[in-house]
C-alpha cells in the first residue's frame, strides 16, 4: 500500500499514475497520460463550464434588465429620464461578476479591474446629472483612497510572513487613514478648508485597539503569553 504524495490517496502496489490526480504517487509530477479521464481533471472541467455558463446567464440577465428599464422609461416618460442611470449601475454589477469569475485568484488586477469600473460608473452618474460638478473633486479621490487602502491589505496580507491579528489591526489603522482623507475631501468640496472632527475622533478610538492587537500577535508568535508578562 503507497500513498500518493500529490493529494494523499492511498493505492494500491503497482500503480505507476494516481486515478484520482493523475500524477506520478512517488514524485507529485504530470505524466503524459490523457489526463482527461482523471477526476480532477473532470472536475476542472466542470468548473470551468459552470463559471460559462453563470457568465453568459448573467449577461442575459443584466442586458435584458437594461432593455426593459429603457422600454418602460420611454413608454412612461416619452423618453429617457431615468434609465440610464438604472443601466449603468446593472451593467456595473455585470462586469463586477465578471472580474470576480475571471480574476478570483489575482487579487489585485481584480481590485484595479472593480476600481476602473467604478470609477467609470461615477463618472457617467456625474455627466448624466448635468456635467462635471463632484465627480473630480469627491467621487474620483474618495473612490480612489478606498480601493487604494484595499490593495494595501492585500499586499500586507500576501508579503506577510505572519498572519494573524496583525491583520485585522492593519485594516483599522486604513480605516481610520481612509475616513481623515474621506473628512478631508468632502471639507475642502463644501466649505473650501479644513476641519477634522468625526474622522480624527474615529481615528483616535481606533488607533488603540489596532496597537493591541499588534502587540498581542507578535507577542504570541514570540511565545510569549500575556498573562505571564501581567501576572494574571
Amino acid at each position: 500500500m503507497s500513498i500518493c504524495v500529490h493529494c494523499g490517496v492511498e493505492l494500491d502496489p503497482g500503480f505507476m499514475v494516481c486515478p484520482l490526480c493523475g500524477k506520478n504517487p512517488e514524485t507529485g509530477e504530470e505524466e503524459t497520460a490523457d489526463h482527461a479521464s482523471h477526476p480532477s481533471a473532470i472536475l476542472k472541467i466542470h468548473k470551468r463550464e459552470n463559471k460559462k455558463t453563470i457568465w453568459e446567464l448573467s449577461g442575459i440577465l443584466a442586458f435584458s434588465g437594461v432593455a426593459i428599464c429603457l422600454i418602460v422609461d420611454i413608454l412612461t416618460a416619452k423618453g429617457i429620464q431615468w434609465a440610464h442611470f438604472t443601466s449603468v449601475n446593472i451593467l456595473m454589477a455585470w462586469v463586477i461578476l465578471t472580474l470576480l469569475l475571471l480574476c478570483r485568484n489575482r487579487p489585485l488586477l481584480l481590485l484595479a479591474g472593480v476600481t476602473t469600473g467604478i470609477l467609470a460608473m461615477l463618472l457617467s452618474v456625474d455627466l448624466f446629472t448635468g456635467g462635471m460638478s463632484w465627480f473630480l473633486p469627491v467621487g474620483l479621490p474618495i473612490t480612489a483612497a478606498a480601493f487604494l487602502a484595499a490593495g494595501i491589505l492585500i499586499l500586507f496580507y500576501r508579503f506577510t510572513p505572519m498572519k494573524g491579528l496583525n491583520l485585522i489591526g492593519a485594516g483599522m489603522l486604513l480605516i481610520a487613514g481612509f475616513c481623515i482623507v474621506t473628512e478631508t475631501i468632502l471639507d475642502l468640496f463644501i466649505t473650501g478648508r479644513t476641519g477634522l472632527q468625526w474622522s480624527l475622533i474615529t481615528a483616535i478610538s481606533i488607533f488603540p485597539v489596532a496597537m493591541i492587537l499588534f502587540f498581542y500577535h507578535y507577542r504570541l508568535k514570540r511565545g510569549r503569553r500575556l498573562d505571564t508578562i501581567f501576572h494574571v
